[in-house]
Formats: structure tokens, sequence, C-alpha cells
């Protein structure tokens, strides 16, 4: 996926820029999806069944990421948009509006899933906990509480990501090794996103990127769970906490402590990890990878251009010599004269003038990003995304 960052940034006058506010509405919209549905599927695991969140979640973001690409790029992730800022992808006033966006998605779509799956969520953990006193244990209805909020939360524990409803991080996981977890997973998401999306890279076609994207996720939620939650957006678990408390308060008259489920970890690494990752990929990225582009870009410039200065493409050697030689019986070839008879070929003048004027090829990077045009001369693949330059 080509991308322009100033197509979207850089190059709108301030924040109070039409285009601006339409991205920033994107943007909104997208984070919306993406949180709605994420958080829908994360209550439908734990109302169903447990495999169902992160495949929602994953496919989710597929949908949101086609919605959006085209209007703001895609970003539906404060991490994502830090990692543009954080390597001057993005203007200050753009940095700030995006993230506004974001959160008030992630807002938004947290209160409308509270508001369908909270009363069903309770009354199953409600009769969890009657079958457990039953058993023999006690339990009571703000145990219940607490554990629908944990619901709508990042978590950090194995246990937690598959049956969802535990509210503790697993003794073992420190703050230091939740936070580290999230900025290596965040880090590493980053890395993959830019890579996907830079044509100068091996980027596939723009339709094939958001489902994989969405799997870099979903491998990445695998691998790195059990420690913080794999969160890798601030906008999916903050704004949930928020919401969920605020209902709480309204409905039960009390709050479980959203922002200690799971220890300070919990709350802290998704919220802080994903912000530190994504400006350590975004800078690894540049480091390591767009510096090696742009050699390799200089380095076949400079062959163009020493190809250029007085000579031609082979293939046209080729076709000017069929143009200006015919082959006699016996396998010899002469040029044609033509003072001897009308020139049977009347393009050989055309082309012997294009063999004599320079030809001057340079490649640039608006030869290497230029629109991939397909047999009907129709543009195909025409990226707008912010995930890369």
């Amino acid at each position: 996926m080509s991308s322009t960052y100033e197509d979207h940034s850089c190059s709108c006058s301030g924040i109070t820029s039409s285009r601006n506010w339409h991205m920033a509405m994107s943007e909104l919209l997208g984070t919306f999806l993406l949180v709605s549905l994420g958080l829908s599927a994360a209550a439908t695991a734990a109302l169903s069944a447990p495999a169902t969140a992160q495949l929602g979640s994953g496919l989710a973001l597929v949908v949101a990421l086609y919605v959006t690409m085209g209007a703001s790029g895609g970003h539906i992730n404060p991490a994502v948009s830090t990692a543009l800022f954080a390597v001057k992808r993005m203007s200050l006033a753009d940095f700030l509006l995006y993230q506004t966006a974001q959160y008030t998605g992630g807002l938004l779509a947290a209160a409308l899933v509270c508001c369908f799956f909270y009363p069903p969520l309770l009354d199953f953990e409600t009769a969890k906990i009657a079958s457990s006193a039953v058993a023999g244990n006690a339990g009571n209805i703000t145990e219940a509480a607490a554990n629908v909020a944990s619901t709508f939360a990042a978590h950090s524990a194995a246990e937690q990501m598959e049956a969802i409803y535990v509210t503790h991080a697993h003794q073992s996981v420190s703050l230091w090794r939740a936070l580290s977890s999230e900025v290596f997973a965040t880090g590493s998401f980053i890395l993959a996103v830019r890579g996907i999306t830079d044509n100068r890279n091996a980027g596939p076609p723009l339709y094939l990127q958001p489902p994989m994207i969405a799997a870099t996720v979903l491998a990445l939620t695998l691998c790195t769970a059990p420690l913080s939650g794999c969160s890798l957006n601030p906008a999916r678990d903050l704004p949930s906490r928020i919401v969920v408390a605020v209902f709480q308060l309204a409905v039960d008259g009390c709050t479980t402590g959203l922002f200690s489920l799971g220890g300070s970890s919990s709350f802290v690494a998704p919220l802080i990890g994903p912000y530190l990752g994504a400006a350590v990929g975004s800078w690894l990225y540049e480091l390591c990878i767009t510096r090696g582009l742009k050699a390799s870009l200089a380095a076949a410039n400079d062959q163009l251009q020493r190809e250029s200065d007085g000579k031609i493409d082979p293939k046209d050697d080729l076709e000017d010599s069929d143009d200006l030689k015919e082959t006699r019986p016996n396998g010899d070839s002469d040029n044609l004269d033509s003072s001897e008879g009308p020139d049977p070929n009347p393009n050989a003048a055309d082309s012997k003038r294009r063999r004599q004027q320079p030809r001057k090829r340079v490649a640039t990077k608006d030869t290497e990003l230029s629109l991939l045009e397909n047999s009907e001369g129709k543009s195909r693949d025409v990226s707008v995304s912010l995930y890369n330059a």
C-alpha cells in the first residue's frame, strides 16, 4: 500500500480544515466499529463460545480498515497515529485531532455495547455465583458485577483472555513485565503494519492488507496475551473502563474499581505500553528498513542515469535493427538506402531519430509509488493510507 502522509496531515492548514474534520469523523467511525464489534465479540464469548472473542476482534479490525482506509488512512488506533507522529509523518494538530476522534469513537462503542450486553452478562454471572454458592462456595452480586466489568477491559492472564471473567492479574505478572510485553507487542505490530503497507518493501495489494494486518494482531495476541492481554490499542481499553465504571455507578450505585482490576499492571500497561511501543517500532522501521529502501532506490537511480547517457534500452536496439535492416536470402543483411527506392518501412526514420535523442530515465520515489495501471487502463491499488510513506 503506497501512501502519502502529506495528503492527510501535513498539507492541511490547521485543525480547522474541512478535510481534517472529515478525516477525524472517519477515524471516529472506524474506531467505533472496531471497539463495538470487538467488545461484542468478547461479550458473546462470555455468554456462549469463548473462541469467538479473538476471531471477532480480528474480523472487526478488517471491517474497520476497509471502511476508513480511503478517507483517513485507517489508523483507528492511537498507537498507529503515535507511530507516524514519532517520525514526523503527522503534524501535532492532526495527531491531537485523530487522538480525540479515536477515543471518542471508543467511548461511544463501549457505551453502546455496555447497554446491549450488561444485563444478560450480569444475569449470567449471577447464575454462576448462585450455582457456586449451592456447591458451598460463597458468592455475591458484587462479585458478579466485577466479572461483568472485566469483560470490557483488557486482561493480564491467559485465563482472562479465554474465560474473560478473571478480574485479577496472574500473580507472576508484575507491572514492568506487563508494560514490557505491551511495548514489545505494539512495536512488533507497527513494524509489521509499516512493512505490509510499504510498496517499496514487499507490500501486498491494497485489498489484501486489512486481513493481513488483522492476522498480525491475532498472532501477537496468541503470543503475548498471557502477559499483558495484548491490548495494542489504548482506545479499546481506557474508554471501556470509563463507560463501565459510570454505568455501574448509575445502575448499582457503586463501582468495582475498574482502574485496579488485575492490579496496576492491568491498567497502566494497556494505556502506556502501546504509545511507547508504537514510537519504538516506527523508529526501528525508519532506521533499519526505510534507509535501506532509500539506498536501493538511489542505486537504481544511478544505474538508470548511467544507462541514459548515450545509451538505449536493449529491446529498442532489437526493434530498431528490425526497422533499419532487411535480411537477404543468404542470411546477410544490409542497411536500407532510401535513395534506392521508397522506404518499405516508414517508421524507420522515426526509430532512427529516437536513437539519436538521449533518454533520461531517473528512478524516483514517485516512479516507485506511481499508480499501478491494469490492462484496461484503469488505476488499481491506489492507496491513501497513512500507515507508511
